[in-house]
């Protein structure tokens, strides 16, 4: 297998979503049962499908067809919606945030799929990275830098161009930032 497959399978979204909610887990605990739930709805789950139709031969495990890409988006979307109202019953603020945010970048990657193809491989590190980055401190910017082996191996697989990973790597933590910024200006809760 090439380094640049290698790459984006170990940087894909799904895999990225795991480290990033490992490390809220650390810093906002809860029951290990949280953290089983949070890897599940965030990652697992929305890898199911395409997993499934990989193995039926229906498509590549990169979904690379910009055409293919809305169903696995709205069963992301379903896993996204039914792992924010589980964790109501936990009331961590923090995680219900960061699965709301997970359901607002989904949906605007989705729709701007209908029409144009997308990095959801540097939206997936940017949002994430940025939700870490105002919740827990700048210290966790420093993650921004995977980007640059996203870039890479994506461009060398001729899966993106440099405006796509570019509107893929700023969409998602502009608006990641603003969604939280809007959330906090009518909440009183402090990120710390």
């Amino acid at each position: 297998m090439k380094v640049e497959r290698i790459v984006s399978m170990v940087l894909s979204p799904h895999i990225y979503g795991i480290i990033v909610t490992t490390l809220l887990w650390q810093r906002f605990g809860g029951e290990i049962l949280i953290l089983l739930y949070l890897y599940f709805f965030i990652s697992i789950g929305p890898l199911i499908p395409i997993i499934w139709d990989v193995y039926r031969g229906r498509i590549d495990i990169f979904v690379s067809r910009r055409e293919d890409r809305v169903r696995y988006f709205l069963a992301t979307l379903i896993f996204y919606i039914l792992g924010w109202f589980g964790l109501i019953m936990y009331g961590i603020e923090v995680y219900l945030l960061f699965m709301a945010t997970y359901i607002v970048m989904t949906t605007i990657h989705m729709v701007i799929s209908l029409r144009w193809k997308i990095s959801m491989h540097a939206a997936g590190i940017t949002g994430p990275t940025t939700f870490l980055v105002y919740i827990l401190g700048i210290s966790y910017a420093l993650l921004y830098s995977l980007l640059l082996p996203v870039w890479w191996a994506r461009k060398k697989m001729k899966a993106h161009t440099s405006n796509q990973l570019l509107a893929g790597s700023l969409s998602s933590a502009l608006f990641t930032w603003i969604f939280l910024e809007i959330y906090f200006s009518l909440k009183a809760f402090t990120p710390g």
